[in-house]
């Protein structure tokens, strides 16, 4: 069967071209299962593009639309959430990604959500988790005795589109085991989220907090990640959208996080 791949490469978060590629792949094999596609996909991708990181992204949906409509994605709350192909770079180069079209995966037979999870897990295994104290990441900045001990940042060890690690199953359960107890996360950047205790914590303040960071702290409106923050009850090891000073909601990302 004759495929045509449909890609999208990025600078920065900024699109500089489409390419489509031809792929030949027999889909007649009984062999032939979403395993085995999927591991045809990755290898011609890698033929042509070199080795990639599939990871999965959180990101405003303002940015995802400034990107494309083509790419596959779900949309929660304030969020988009896609896949991205990235090559780690320096600090001082640009970022080189590619994102599949949606019509890659449905040429491949690849359910979305299937992509979704097979991302989550080679990021899992590939850029593991981060959960520190802030001032462990920042001793340079914040001292010991400060309030920041009070206060950890989750993302991956790439701090690379980091702000996914949320996704990883188990990752919210070890933060409220580091944290103590139930937490709020408080959307830093595409790369990061804060925590903070859920106990005395204050609805308008970490608002004021986000909306001043949003503003005045992100280098780039394209690592803008949300206006909302969310919380997690380690109890019922479920996430909630803080909505009011009163309401929570229940957040569904469409992964098991557990």
């Amino acid at each position: 069967m004759q495929i045509f791949l449909s890609l999208v490469f990025l600078t920065g978060m900024e699109v500089t071209m489409t390419e489509t590629r031809t792929f030949f792949f027999d889909f007649s094999s009984e062999s032939c299962n979403e395993r085995t596609r999927l591991a045809a996909l990755e290898k011609f991708l890698t033929n042509l593009h070199g080795h990639m990181l599939s990871i999965p992204v959180l990101m405003h949906q303002d940015t995802r639309k400034r990107l494309t409509d083509e790419i596959p994605y779900t949309n929660v709350l304030d969020f988009s959430i896609t896949v991205i192909r990235v090559q780690p770079v320096a600090d001082d180069e640009r970022l080189r990604a590619i994102y599949l079209k949606r019509n890659v995966l449905e040429n491949f037979q690849i359910p979305w959500k299937n992509y979704l999870n097979h991302a989550v897990s080679e990021s899992m295994a590939k850029a593991p988790l981060l959960c520190e104290s802030i001032c462990d990441l920042y001793p340079q900045d914040i001292p010991r005795d400060h309030e920041g001990m009070k206060t950890f940042v989750i993302s991956n060890e790439l701090r690379l589109f980091g702000a996914s690690a949320i996704l990883y199953p188990g990752a919210l359960a070890l933060a409220a085991e580091r944290m103590g107890g139930s937490f709020c996360l408080i959307p830093s950047s595409v790369h990061e989220w804060f925590l903070t205790p859920l106990r005395n914590a204050s609805f308008s303040m970490l608002k004021w907090m986000l909306a001043d960071g949003n503003r005045n702290v992100l280098d780039s409106q394209d690592d803008l990640l949300s206006n909302e923050i969310l919380c997690y009850d380690s109890e019922g090891q479920s996430l909630y959208w803080w909505k009011d000073s009163h309401t929570f909601e229940t957040v569904d990302f469409g992964v098991d996080l557990t």
